[in-house]
């Protein structure tokens, strides 16, 4: 399987309502997924960029994968202070064939909100024992 391309779509863009940030650490298997970001604010149409171990943006990959095996994609949007509904398409290469899957959640579109403007913020370390002020950035 080759990746050919992602086109991200957005659906819709508006204010951000009053709320409260939440965030919460979590753990998970031992998995080391392929990283992509999604820059939604700024763009238009939106930036996708494929990130190593390291940070660094790089090629699309490339790899090979049997009918048992699977591949992880973590997809990391930012977005400055709006709300922004999106999804996305990825475009592969399978034996010779051009194929799409949908990058959504659940078939509606993924909800990406700033916390620019957000009431109050609040997190939940992983391995915490309370909720306590995000830490600075």
């Amino acid at each position: 399987m080759v990746v050919d391309g992602v086109r991200v779509r957005v659906h819709a863009r508006k204010a951000v309502p009053p709320w409260r940030a939440i965030t919460c650490g979590v753990g998970g298997a031992d998995v080391s997924p392929r990283r992509a970001e999604v820059r939604l604010s700024g763009f238009d149409p939106p930036t996708f960029e494929w990130i190593d171990e390291s940070g660094e943006s790089i090629a699309a990959p490339t790899f090979s994968l049997s009918g048992s095996e699977a591949e992880m994609l973590h997809v990391w949007a930012y977005v400055e202070d709006e709300w922004v509904e999106w999804a996305a398409e990825l475009l592969v290469l399978v034996d010779g064939r051009r194929q799409t899957i949908n990058i959504n959640d659940g078939g509606r579109p993924f909800v990406t909100t700033g916390s620019q403007g957000a009431s109050s913020a609040l997190m939940w370390a992983a391995g915490g024992n309370r909720w306590d002020p995000p830490l600075a950035s």
